[in-house]
């Protein structure tokens, strides 16, 4: 009886998690606890901040000198290396800080 409720628990778990309400669910969390992580100031939270993201302003004409990054494969982003982000920007004269 006990292996009968198991198996019935896990097809109702499987079921339910592969919906997409599920699924979204699920990244919505995710996003919101690195949005949470990465700039705390804007929840008025405590936390770390990458160095330089406070105090950096995008120049002037950012938006239309902005080019879009393409990728040879499909897929997500995963992780960022905010600092050699930022002193890319830097170097590139893309931010003010």
């Amino acid at each position: 009886m006990a292996s009968l409720g198991v198996l019935i628990y896990l097809i109702h778990h499987v079921a339910v998690s592969i919906q997409v309400t599920y699924f979204i669910a699920v990244v919505s969390q995710d996003l919101h606890h690195v949005i949470e992580r990465l700039f705390p100031e804007m929840l008025a939270h405590g936390g770390s901040v990458p160095q330089g993201w406070c105090e950096a302003r995008l120049s002037e004409g950012f938006e239309f000198e902005a080019r879009q990054v393409r990728t040879a494969r499909s897929g997500y982003l995963q992780v960022v290396e905010s600092e050699g982000l930022m002193q890319l920007a830097t170097e590139h004269d893309l931010i003010s800080t």
